[in-house]
């Protein structure tokens, strides 16, 4: 089964977590709008850290976990929070990119 096609639709940060930790890598790159939601419903940040956690915990060696804040539209803090969290709890950086403004140019 192929993790990122079950359950209902949204952007399923613990999805794409499990799937890149199941390739067993030593970097992993995290690039989001920020939203983190199972349909409707928004996953709880704490959710999202503890499942990390746990899969940092499969590997031999934890993975550095990067995340970029993919912004197309207004920042929103509480996205950004979540995104600082992830990274700076599992050996990573945050990075965040102003697409709209891009897209203005």
């Amino acid at each position: 089964r192929h993790v990122l096609r079950e359950g209902p639709g949204g952007t399923r940060h613990d999805l794409a977590l499990r799937q890149a930790f199941a390739m067993r890598p030593a970097i992993i790159y995290m690039l989001s709008d920020g939203n983190a939601l199972m349909g409707e419903a928004v996953i709880p940040t704490e959710d999202l850290l503890a499942l990390a956690r746990d899969l940092q915990r499969s590997l031999p060696t934890p993975a550095r976990l990067h995340t970029i804040y993919f912004m197309t539209g207004p920042d929103k803090p509480a996205e950004r929070e979540l995104l600082q969290d992830i990274a700076g709890r599992n050996g990573g950086r945050f990075t965040d990119f102003d697409a709209k403004a891009l897209a203005k140019n």
